[in-house]
């Protein structure tokens, strides 16, 4: 016979024998519900963490920091988180020179994507990449810019954001990605 005032009261033997049930799930959950808020870390979703995007002062370490988070959100699903990107499908970054020449071609191309057809080391591609300008910020183009600048063996210098603004400033309205003729102008 089970006796119904030690189930509530969280003592005494259950129908599985087991005299703490209860406390037993109570433990899983709080452990779940505090990796699932940490791993929020900012209550939008799982997106990255905007670190530094505050400061007064430019920190081009935490630059480069938020821009690897953000390259991992939007970018590595493509590009892979090697840079390496899918020989046929998604250009390399790693080594580019795009990517670690003049510091407006990357920009440009975060912001309002880029079209083939284009050849690097004689694979060709013929994707269509997205522009990110309706969705990052000019400091959050700034740091991804400058951590693919900076990984994987490339050694080009971080950018700010005075770089992208005056990018934006330069072709504002433009919705349409960059073609490679256009970038090499």
């Amino acid at each position: 016979m089970i006796d119904k005032r030690s189930i509530h009261s969280g003592t005494g033997s259950n129908r599985t024998g087991c005299p703490h049930r209860r406390e037993m799930l109570v433990v899983p959950i709080l452990l779940l519900s505090s990796i699932w808020i940490v791993g929020c870390r900012n209550g939008d979703g799982g997106q990255p963490e905007r670190r530094g995007a505050t400061q007064g002062k430019r920190d081009v370490w935490s630059e480069v920091a938020n821009g690897e988070d953000i390259y991992r959100w939007r970018c590595a699903s493509c590009h892979l988180s090697d840079g390496r990107g899918v020989p046929g499908q998604f250009p390399p970054l790693a080594g580019s020179k795009r990517t670690i020449g003049d510091p407006e071609i990357p920009v440009r191309i975060v912001l309002h994507g880029m079209a083939g057809p284009l050849a690097i080391d004689g694979v060709q591609y013929d994707r269509l990449m997205p522009g990110w300008h309706d969705q990052l910020s000019s400091h959050e183009v700034a740091a991804v810019v400058s951590y693919i600048r900076s990984a994987w063996g490339n050694r080009a210098p971080a950018i700010d954001t005075r770089t992208v603004e005056r990018v934006m400033g330069k072709y504002p309205g433009r919705t349409s990605p960059w073609q490679v003729k256009e970038l090499e102008r």
